[in-house]
């Protein structure tokens, strides 16, 4: 936590606003006013940072930061709406937000997931922007109490994430939110090692385009007609991976080369791997997921036990309920059908993250979370427990019988055996024809695909 053989780089340069601007809201919610700053990293590169500050506010508030490569925006005198940001907006909280290293408005080079610095290398990496933009806010941002958050929803997630490891000390709370944590064994570009080809290839053709320069607009690959079929139709007829590239890329997406490039679990997908990397951390944690979260649920789960395992003395906490990507940001009281008897996104955001900032940023009086908040499903409740996973808990296995049906007994003899033809491969969703794969995908039913040979 401490700061020793630190050097705060960011307080060498002292940059005046760019521009101030007042926008006002309706009350409760204070008006706010935005300051755009560029702030200089260790290595002399300046990211793109607005800060919004209440107007007239009397007394000192925590910041809360997000760092995100999905644009900090709107730039300018353009502000964005602060009561979006619901209960913190209405106590006051001062927010941060930041273009990474290498998107919209930042300069530098971008590169996705960047490979934490080994212990004892110079350089830079996500941690070092965090905490060279964190020693620049305390200092330069009027009326902030001394203390730090960092949250985010999935990419922001990460970088909430690699915000805690070697902590800077005015850092007291993150929340990685569905981080994407491990592209090769659980998250987005990998699940359990099989690729996912219609995200990656959709969320690729316009994220993973190389800028031209500093921007306020992404632009992506033109659009195309891909035929009848949808995309399952689409990336039949496409065949082998590489065609992808030959026949509709052509080098214009060379990040799409380089993870096409690491088919196994190498150094590169090692390299930027996050749980094994959460050490260090001084700030407390609270680790979010969704039970349905097709994308990042594995990021939740695997970062919170990392976290805690290697930080013995850290204030670690994982709520996890019935949602799908995100979905715990806005409102949640169904999914796919099923109904929850209450919005369980209020309930998050009311008894738990608002509580945990305000704990340990605000210094209220409120109990800190339990170890692990989970929801229970058909229940259709809220269950706590002081230790995640709980005590006494025993793997269960269960085998497919000779008959089709499925065992938990001991391994049945016999085998079974069927033809699989790669040219006629079964959807994974009941209507091939859909250009984008359904947020809700992993609660829906089924049971069409038993209508296949």
């Amino acid at each position: 936590m401490a700061e020793s053989g630190r050097l705060t780089y960011a307080n060498r340069v002292p940059l005046l606003p760019l521009i101030a601007f007042v926008s006002q809201f309706s009350s409760p919610v204070p008006a706010y006013e935005k300051i755009e700053y560029r702030i200089p990293m260790r290595d002399g590169v300046k990211l793109y940072t607005a800060v919004y500050v209440p107007k007239g506010a009397k007394t000192n508030a925590p910041i809360l930061m997000e760092r995100t490569p999905y644009s900090a925006g709107p730039y300018g005198k353009q502000a964005a709406n602060m009561a979006e940001n619901g209960l913190f907006a209405k106590a006051g909280y001062i927010f941060a937000y930041q273009d990474v290293r290498g998107r919209y408005q930042s300069e530098g080079e971008w590169e996705n997931m960047r490979p934490q610095l080994a212990a004892g290398n110079k350089g830079i990496d996500e941690s070092t922007d965090a905490f060279d933009t964190i020693a620049y806010l305390v200092k330069h941002v009027a009326r902030n109490n001394g203390k730090v958050g960092m949250r985010g929803i999935s990419y922001p997630g990460f970088y909430a994430g690699a915000g805690g490891i070697n902590s800077h000390p005015a850092l007291k709370a993150i929340s990685p939110q569905a981080p994407c944590a491990d592209w090769f064994i659980g998250d987005d570009v990998h699940h359990n090692g099989a690729f996912f080809l219609q995200d990656n290839f959709n969320f690729s053709i316009w994220f993973d385009v190389p800028r031209k320069g500093l921007e306020e607009e992404h632009q992506g690959l033109p659009d195309f007609d891909r035929g009848p079929g949808g995309d399952y139709g689409f990336f039949l007829r496409m065949g082998a991976l590489p065609n992808l590239e030959t026949q509709i890329l052509k080098g214009r997406i060379p990040y799409w080369n380089e993870i096409a490039n690491h088919g196994t679990y190498d150094a590169y997908w090692k390299a930027r791997s996050l749980p094994e990397k959460m050490k260090n951390v001084k700030a407390a944690v609270l680790n979010v997921g969704g039970l349905f979260d097709a994308e990042d649920m594995w990021g939740a789960l695997n970062t919170y036990a990392a976290t805690e395992r290697q930080n013995p003395k850290a204030s670690n906490f994982l709520v996890m309920g019935p949602w799908s990507h995100g979905q715990w940001a806005d409102q949640a009281t169904e999914l796919g059908g099923m109904k929850w008897g209450s919005d369980t996104a209020k309930y998050y955001q009311e008894k738990i993250e608002f509580p945990f900032f305000e704990r340990y940023l605000n210094g209220k009086l409120v109990a800190a979370p339990a170890e692990a908040t989970m929801f229970e499903t058909g229940g259709n409740r809220w269950r706590t427990f002081p230790v995640w996973p709980p005590k006494g808990l025993q793997p269960v296995s269960f085998f497919l019988a000779p008959d089709g049906t499925v065992t938990a007994s001991n391994p049945p003899s016999g085998q079974q055996s069927y033809r699989y033809d790669p040219a006629d491969p079964t959807p994974y969703i009941n209507d091939p024809d859909s250009r984008n794969r359904p947020g809700d995908i992993l609660i829906r039913d089924e049971k069409w695909a038993a209508s296949r040979k």
